[in-house]
């Protein structure tokens, strides 16, 4: 996800990650706990059909860092690693910071309901992010705190990311359909339509128009002057 930067200078990042839910976090046991028992030829690596159920199998192609077709202790632990550390969030970090200004320039932290690539967009003192499912949270942007979090018409995946303009936030999931919406805490659905073809691209706004890509088409959408 791309960050944004707040008519208040504030930067609103949004990071996701798979098992970085509060509420779905992913757990890989400790090597030196598992590897006795899995590690069936003794040794001392773990190829993968000996990792049986662990989350580690089914990414075990990025896992395998130096491409040997097996996992070495190190290899295990730094991904076991990522899984522990990993949070999926949306925050915003006041400017000014010299240095790791983890402590001391994050004003907030929001894990509820991050996108997966969707970046998040400003607009009127609110951030907005739309999750998979046509899941629309907006945030106040100078606490963090939830102001409505409720489904959009148009739900299905989100791979574009919503764009703010006149008022208003569009919305455009992989199916090609496009909700607008109010662009204030308490949003409301203003208006859809449904191109009828897959679409990835985020839609631009410029000069009054909106232009909208789709995987067979180009759309310029504006009034008649």
């Amino acid at each position: 996800m791309s960050p944004v930067i707040g008519d208040d200078g504030v930067l609103y990042v949004a990071g996701w990650s798979a098992g970085g839910d509060a509420d779905d976090r992913v757990r890989v046991e400790p090597f030196d706990r598992v590897a006795p028992g899995l590690d069936k030829n003794k040794n001392g690596l773990l190829e993968e059909d000996e990792l049986e159920d662990s989350p580690l199998k089914q990414r075990f192609s990025q896992v395998d860092r130096d491409n040997d077709n097996a996992l070495s202790k190190a290899e295990y632990e730094f991904f076991r690693d990522l899984f522990e550390q990993s949070r999926n969030v949306v925050m915003a970090i006041k400017p000014g910071a010299v240095g790791d200004a983890t402590e001391t320039h994050v004003l907030w932290r929001h894990e509820r309901q991050v996108p997966f690539c969707a970046s998040p967009v400003f607009f009127g003192g609110h951030v907005f992010t739309i999750k998979d499912g046509g899941i629309l949270s907006s945030l106040d942007a100078a606490t963090g705190k939830p102001s409505k979090v409720a489904r959009v018409p148009a739900t299905g995946e989100y791979y574009s990311s919503p764009v703010a303009g006149d008022g208003k936030v569009f919305l455009l999931n992989q199916q090609g359909q496009l909700t607008v919406v109010s662009a204030d805490g308490e949003w409301r659905v203003l208006h859809s339509a449904d191109f009828g073809e897959a679409a990835f691209a985020t839609p631009a706004l410029a000069g009054g128009r909106i232009y909208l890509r789709t995987n067979g088409h180009l759309y310029c959408l504006g009034r008649d002057e």
